[in-house]
């Protein structure tokens, strides 16, 4: 597997964590990963939809973004 369906597929994981709860929006994981392969933000759709998953992940990857 590459490393980028290996990330995808983690971030699949994380948004399937959100199922049920992000409506209206759909369940959505998200993981920021650095050039060096060390993952700098995570986040998931939060109960009722908002923030969405990108946001969360940008949020806790801060300047590294």
């Amino acid at each position: 597997m590459s490393d980028d369906k290996g990330w995808m597929a983690k971030a699949v994981a994380l948004g399937e964590g959100a199922r049920g709860c992000s409506a209206p929006n759909p369940n959505v994981g998200c993981i920021i990963v650095s050039t060096s392969g060390r993952v700098i933000g995570r986040g998931a759709t939060a109960a009722g939809g908002r923030p969405h998953g990108e946001a969360v992940a940008l949020t806790g990857a801060g300047k590294q973004a």
